[in-house]
């Protein structure tokens, strides 16, 4: 049974793929305009012509590199405020505040005003990254908390007439615990990510990165390549989420 419903939402998916590929297609044929409106072949040699070049199979490994540094960093500074949230619950009462902020300003007057602000031979790198790191940071540090609120009450019941201290009980009960919802969070975030940093190269023009790729497609109104760049993107994400995926179930197993 489990099975045939696996075998019944991929051949749903396909025929959505196919749909859209249809779709593109259609608007091409009618638009007659194959600069604003690429055909499917147009968009596949671009497809074929980017996969193949050293120059944009780089650009994505750094780009990717760049969203990979910051799910770390956002990571683990989402842990190390678990772990004080743990201790004392008035921590997120402080930064509440401050996570309302991120998560509420406007992205572009965000990243012009770190365009601004950041200077410095590295600033191409940093100011990219800073703009990733103040929208995903937000999401992933709410989902860890929210594994600690959502705890089993049974199991917090019973930690607390344990003699362990807290800090053996965070890293081996409810770290743990927690893992699953961390998987989920960067399950989320790495969609999100990918978007956000590609949008800060784009507003940065930074060197060997994806943004500069699309900022340059589009600067000459190349439609074919901007799309065939989209493709790439949405790609590399599920690449990079069905990897997530295994390592999860894999840990479990073990």
């Amino acid at each position: 049974m489990k099975t045939s419903t696996s075998i019944s939402s991929k051949i749903v998916s396909l025929f959505s793929i196919v749909l859209l590929v249809a779709l593109i297609a259609l608007v091409s044929y009618q638009k007659q305009d194959s600069q604003i409106y690429p055909t499917i072949k147009d968009i596949s040699t671009c497809f074929i012509n980017n996969i193949t070049s050293k120059d944009t199979i780089l650009n994505f490994i750094y780009t990717f590199l760049r969203l990979f540094g910051v799910l770390i960093v956002s990571l683990i500074i989402s842990l190390i405020i678990a772990l004080l949230y743990y201790y004392n619950r008035l921590i997120m009462s402080f930064l509440r505040p401050i996570i309302i902020i991120m998560k509420a300003s406007p992205l572009v007057a965000v990243a012009i005003y770190i365009f601004i602000i950041i200077r410095g031979s590295s600033a191409y790198i940093i100011r990219p990254m800073l703009i990733c790191f103040l929208v995903t940071m937000p999401v992933m540090l709410e989902a860890t908390i929210a594994s600690i609120d959502n705890m089993d009450q049974n199991i917090v019941l019973e930690l607390h007439v344990t003699d362990a201290s807290k800090w053996r009980k965070f890293f081996k009960i409810y770290l743990p615990l927690m893992f699953p919802s961390i998987v989920t969070c960067l399950l989320q975030t790495i969609g999100l990510g990918f978007k956000v940093i590609v949008t800060g190269e784009y507003l940065c023009q930074v060197k060997r990165s994806v943004g500069l790729m699309i900022y340059s497609s589009f600067s000459i109104l190349d439609m074919a390549n901007l799309i065939a760049i989209i493709i790439e993107i949405v790609i590399i994400v599920i690449i990079g989420e069905s990897i997530i995926k295994y390592l999860s179930k894999r840990l479990k197993a073990v």
